[in-house]
C-alpha cells in the first residue's frame, strides 16, 4: 500500500516539474486559466479511490476532519465531494 501511495505521489511530482518546465519557458503571462488543468487533475486525484487509499479521506483526516458525517461506522454524507469541488471550481 505505502509502495503504490509512494508511486502515485512521485508520478504527480514529475506531471507537476513538466508543467512548471513548460510554464517557465512560455513567455506568456500565467493566470487562472493556465492552471485550470492541474486543479481539475487534483479535484479528480482527491475524489477517487486508489485501492483501498482514498486521498481526500486522508487529506480531512490530516486537517483533523471527518470524511463521513458518522464517523463511527463510515455511513451518511461524504464530505469528500466538498474538497472535490473546490478544486474544479477554482
Amino acid at each position: 500500500m505505502f509502495s503504490m501511495i509512494l508511486t502515485y505521489s512521485i508520478q504527480a511530482i514529475v506531471i507537476l516539474l513538466i508543467i512548471f518546465t513548460v510554464l517557465r519557458n512560455n513567455r506568456k503571462k500565467i493566470g487562472r486559466g493556465s492552471l485550470s488543468l492541474l486543479l481539475s487533475l487534483l479535484g479528480m486525484a482527491v475524489s477517487f479511490e486508489f485501492g483501498d487509499y482514498i486521498f481526500g479521506d486522508q487529506l480531512l483526516s490530516f486537517l483533523g476532519m471527518s470524511a463521513w458525517s458518522n464517523p463511527v461506522n463510515n455511513t451518511g454524507f461524504h464530505y469528500t465531494i466538498f474538497v472535490s469541488s473546490i478544486f474544479f471550481y477554482s
